[in-house]
């Protein structure tokens, strides 16, 4: 498996991908327009990283990672300071439980090291157990002072973490 920057032309299928694997994950309920910021990794792309999991020319996951997640986050700014971050890392139901999403976080946090990053942060969900434990098993701890509620429907616990470097 190799990871590497998303190439534009793989957008539209790693954005199909990314909505499919959120979709599949139990509780979830409709993606609304949070499917449509799922799928939009060309508008990321100008403010991020787009890293792609490929193996044998199969794309199998993705994430998107910031230089400096305040960015992605101002509100948070001051807490953030000048933390590295990523978001929407996802594997293709297919793909699932091959260490994809292992490869796609280690593969942030070298950058963020490259970048001279202090620190890198993440959100994930209370419907994502499996991340919650892959974030933990690599050295990540939980940021309480970072997690939200979303959603007024079917609001979903956002659960902060953090590593610092």
């Amino acid at each position: 498996m190799e990871i590497r920057i998303a190439h534009p032309d793989e957008y539209e299928e790693l954005g199909v991908l990314t909505v499919a694997a959120y979709a599949a994950l139990e509780g979830m309920g409709p993606l609304g327009a949070y499917g449509e910021e799922l799928a939009d990794l060309a508008g990321r792309a100008p403010t991020s990283v787009v890293l792609a999991a490929v193996d044998g020319g199969h794309l199998l996951g993705n994430v998107t990672y910031y230089r400096r997640y305040a960015d992605e986050f101002p509100r948070l700014a001051e807490l953030l300071g000048e933390l590295a971050g990523f978001r929407m890392l996802a594997t293709a139901p297919a793909a699932q439980g091959r260490g994809v999403g292992a490869a796609l976080t280690l593969a942030c946090v070298e950058q963020a090291r490259a970048d001279g990053a202090r620190g890198i942060a993440l959100h994930t969900t209370s419907l994502m157990p499996a991340a919650q434990r892959l974030y933990a098993r690599l050295g990540f701890a939980r940021w309480e002072a970072l997690d939200a509620t979303v959603g007024t429907k079917r609001p979903v616990q956002v659960l902060g973490f953090r590593l610092l470097l």
